[in-house]
């Protein structure tokens, strides 16, 4: 009886909550931008009756639809979500991968590492967590070794891919940190569950074949005008390539003097 009561309270005092979340998101329409309040974990728990977890999986999907309303500018409190949520319910593992993967863009990449540090000792073991880190290592960070750390910490945890060994085995073999970007975010692609990773991925997969794409079109321009491309447009006019391809990433590219291609 006492059970059914905690829950019926707690279902009433996270109805006000999310009540008061949408007349909040209905206010926020009208205006231009407006702050989400994020309660501290300590507070949640005085008032959740011990269901740390069902209150988690509230403000993950709050977290969700924050993340997914494209009138915020910043993102910023994107982290704060994600250390309530991982606060109420640590061993979880998938509000850190999410957060690892997507903090580093909205320019939160130190928060994605300690995010990610939280998870490797709180969370129950889980592959994506020091994969996802090893990648932040490489791509924001250029820190071999580090990343080459979390690869292995990756690959030796209980039921890693095989693709996902095949990385942390091959890291390092090869100095081109473009190709090794690309075996990363393949190893993503692959096992991803949700849509928002896969296409993530697959994002990150199509921006660097664009790049190798710009190399290819720039060495055979220079091989015929014995000169650099100064922009990627000088490949369409001197009829290098027929048109040039969306970057999925949202970037425009150039040149650098020996020819290569890189974001402007």
């Amino acid at each position: 009886m006492k059970k059914f009561l905690a829950l019926f309270i707690f279902i009433v005092v996270f109805g006000i909550i999310i009540a008061s979340q949408l007349i909040f998101d209905q206010n926020r329409a009208k205006t231009a931008r407006a702050e989400s309040f994020i309660p501290n974990a300590k507070i949640v728990k005085l008032v959740d009756l011990g269901l740390h977890n069902a209150a988690s999986d509230i403000f993950w999907t709050m977290a969700v639809q924050y993340y997914g309303d494209s009138r915020q500018k910043d993102y910023k409190k994107l982290y704060q979500y994600l250390n309530l949520i991982t606060d109420l319910a640590p061993h979880n593992p998938q509000p850190y991968a999410f957060g690892i993967l997507n903090l580093p863009d909205l320019g939160m990449t130190d928060e994605a590492i300690d995010l990610a540090k939280k998870g490797l000792s709180k969370s129950k073991p889980d592959w994506e967590i020091p994969y996802y880190l090893a990648a932040v290592y490489h791509i924001y960070k250029n820190d071999p070794e580090n990343a080459h750390r979390y690869f292995d910490l990756a690959a030796n945890t209980e039921n890693a891919p095989d693709n996902i060994k095949y990385v942390a085995a091959n890291y390092g073999s090869s100095k081109d940190k473009r190709a090794q970007s690309m075996l990363i975010w393949q190893g993503i692609y692959e096992n991803a569950t949700d849509l928002n990773t896969k296409e993530r991925s697959k994002n990150y997969l199509d921006h660097l074949f664009i790049l190798d794409l710009l190399d290819e079109a720039s060495a055979r321009y220079q091989l015929k005008y014995n000169k650099t491309p100064r922009i990627p447009d000088d490949l369409v006019k001197d009829k290098i390539l027929r048109e040039l391809p969306p970057d999925p990433l949202g970037f425009q590219f150039e040149f650098d003097p020996l020819g290569k291609a890189k974001i402007k």
